[in-house]
């Protein structure tokens, strides 16, 4: 059996390179060069400040959102001691991350981008920093791209430079101590991905690294090929699932010369983005901090997900049988849910290239049109509420409460027409108080 996934190096760190500190410095002689510097200042700053672009364009069904790619510089400002001028000088410092430095000593990544927990304990917040993966955090997005036509969310990724390791025995023999059932059959999963790498995916991935080496041709083959794949993922999208779906998706491709795996591409349904509770303008800045949506605070949840992801790799499984999941949204509502894996293996693939060359991975989140409407009801009468009386992380606007009706018109018209969206007067009347973090949807 073929298998996923990579990783050649264990817990290498990335060190981020820190520009040259610089000051502008201005004549304080005269006010004709200081408003010179002024001037050369200003331009300096758009030069240098965050975005190398940050424009948006329509390409008929797509539209390019953000260009995320950041210089590692920001401007501050400071005084002159002169008494007779007060002047800004420009001062590069080093560019200060969206995240905390924090220890990650508790995450392995495994060969093929997987992150195993060495212990999967409990967290009391489920926004906690030890919950967001390595490989989120290092995944830079390229740039950040609405698909109207697909309905999707899609996110071309900057691949890590390493993958995962190759040797994780010390694992296997950790889980097995633990005596606990659920990590014991996580250890044999292990133990089986493990033969898969190292016995199939390696040799497999040095013939082809020695073919692509002699043959420039075969380099421009597979970036066609690419090309190929990702119109051929987003077709079987279009054919075999619901438009209101609510799903996230990951790519993946193998670089023959560096012997890894990469994850290029990722995306998620404008679907899954309302019942989340995010704005369309809110959807760069939430791809920029690698926030996760599904990161549960139970360790033992978070433990069964994990298996089931290595059981459908392992087992080359197409579609998993549905299985419990949580979802958390934004402003704090937890929707019990069912959660299916799906397999997207390019079956148009041309001979010289292997099944999982190329492939894609959905998470697809089953929810009721009962839940649905339960949250919505919930919004709504959070939206009538004033800003400061509501405890949430992404404030809804017009703009979201439109999306939503939207949403619910084109896929769920039973729901839209069963008047869930009242007037302001009778809401006014009507107020229920706010929305409280953890509500639980069932």
């Amino acid at each position: 059996m073929i298998r996923q996934e990579l990783m050649l190096e264990s817990d290498e760190k990335i060190a981020t390179d820190i520009e040259e500190q610089s000051y502008c410095q201005s004549d304080l002689q005269n006010a004709n060069q200081i408003t010179e510097s002024k001037n050369s200042l200003a331009n300096d700053s758009n030069e240098n400040l965050l975005h190398d672009n940050n424009i948006e364009r329509n390409d008929g069904a797509l539209r390019v959102i953000h260009n995320l790619r950041i210089k590692k510089t920001i401007a501050k400002l400071s005084k002159s001691q002169s008494k007779r001028f007060t002047k800004k000088q420009l001062m590069i410092v080093p560019y200060q991350p969206l995240f905390k430095e924090i220890s990650q000593d508790h995450l392995i990544t495994l060969y093929g981008c997987l992150e195993v927990e060495t212990y999967y304990k409990d967290y009391e917040d489920p926004f906690h920093d030890n919950l967001i993966l390595y490989v989120e955090r290092m995944h830079s997005p390229i740039y950040v791209v609405k698909d109207f036509q697909l309905s999707v969310v899609d996110i071309v990724l900057n691949p890590l430079s390493s993958c995962g390791i190759v040797d994780f025995q010390f694992l296997i023999d950790r889980f097995i101590k633990m005596q606990n059932q659920d990590y014991l059959e996580l250890a044999q999963e292990l133990t089986v991905y493990q033969y898969i790498v190292k016995s199939y995916l390696l040799p497999q991935i040095s013939i082809q690294k020695a073919k692509m080496i002699k043959s420039a041709k075969k380099k421009e083959d597979f970036a066609q090929l690419q090309e190929q794949f990702v119109k051929y993922f987003k077709q079987w999208i279009k054919d075999n699932l619901d438009p209101s779906a609510f799903y996230d998706y990951e790519l993946y491709r193998t670089n023959y010369i560096t012997g890894e795996i990469e994850l290029f591409k990722s995306g998620f349904s404008f679907s899954l983005c309302s019942l989340l509770g995010i704005e369309i303008n809110q959807i760069e800045n939430l791809v920029y901090r690698g926030q996760n949506y599904y990161n549960e605070k139970t360790g033992d949840f978070r433990l069964k997900f994990f298996l089931l992801v290595m059981q459908a790799l392992n087992n080359e499984i197409k579609e998993t049988e549905p299985q419990p999941f949580i979802l958390r949204t934004y402003d704090g509502i937890v929707i019990n849910c069912k959660v299916v894996l799906q397999q997207v293996t390019f079956d148009d693939r041309p001979s010289w290239i292997e099944k999982y060359d190329l492939y894609g991975l959905i998470i697809r989140f089953d929810i009721s049109v009962q839940q649905i409407k339960a949250i919505l009801d919930i919004r709504t009468s959070q939206n009538n509420l004033d800003l400061e009386q509501n405890s949430v992380q992404a404030p809804f606007s017009v703009e979201y409460q439109m999306y939503s009706e939207l949403f619910l018109e084109k896929f769920y018209p039973e729901l839209f027409n069963s008047n869930i969206f009242e007037n302001d007067k009778n809401n006014k009347q009507n107020r229920k108080p706010p929305v409280r973090k953890g509500i639980v949807i069932s």
